[in-house]
């Protein structure tokens, strides 16, 4: 069975993150945007992820299939 995990994600850049609920986290990316990601679609490579802190900066991965869902351009494999 394939991981979520085992395939490359899709990087936002380095976000700062705003706030916080109990399955996801809000980000700020560099360009002002800011958007909900859920905890479970957070790559495992990225620098941002449920234990971060408000306030925290750092790379934030997330799968490809969040992104899609969220219209963002995304490479194909």
């Amino acid at each position: 069975m394939s991981s979520r995990f085992e395939k490359p994600g899709h990087e936002l850049g380095l976000v700062k993150v705003i706030a916080k609920g109990p399955k996801a986290l809000m980000a700020r990316e560099e360009n002002g945007k800011e958007e909900w990601w859920p905890f479970s679609q957070i790559h495992e490579n990225s620098e941002i992820w449920d234990d971060s802190k408000i306030g925290e900066e750092g790379k934030l991965i997330v799968t490809k299939w969040i992104a899609q869902q969220k219209e963002r351009e995304v490479e194909e494999d």
